[in-house]
């Protein structure tokens, strides 16, 4: 992939982040706040894990699920840039996406299991 191709792709990437993530907020105003709290409520207690285990546990505690996935990107986005994630080491296959390649994000915020 040449250069143009990817910045052409990363900005499509982003757009597609901020389009499903303003959606999310639109339908649960401060989804967008509440996501990045709990993810980094998880990672403070897991030092690497792959992004469908992160939203499984957010479901699973309960929270409003958004109505497509990809804006839990927002929140991933912001993890990186404020230092609390980063790009992990392990590869896995993704449970419910036809078990496409994941990578792992490792916490730079972990403080053990409580």
């Amino acid at each position: 992939m040449n250069v143009k191709h990817r910045t052409g792709a990363i900005a499509e990437r982003e757009k597609g982040i901020n389009r499903v993530a303003d959606k999310a907020e639109r339908g649960s105003r401060g989804w967008g706040d509440l996501a990045y709290a709990a993810l980094s409520v998880y990672a403070s207690k897991h030092i690497e894990f792959f992004p469908y285990e992160f939203t499984q546990a957010f479901e699973d505690d309960g929270f409003v699920m958004p109505h497509d996935n990809r804006a839990f990107g927002a929140a991933f986005r912001k993890a990186i840039k404020t230092g609390m994630i980063k790009r992990g080491k392990k590869i896995g296959q993704h449970p419910r996406r036809h078990a496409s390649i994941v990578i792992s994000w490792a916490s730079l915020v972990y403080r053990g299991k409580k």
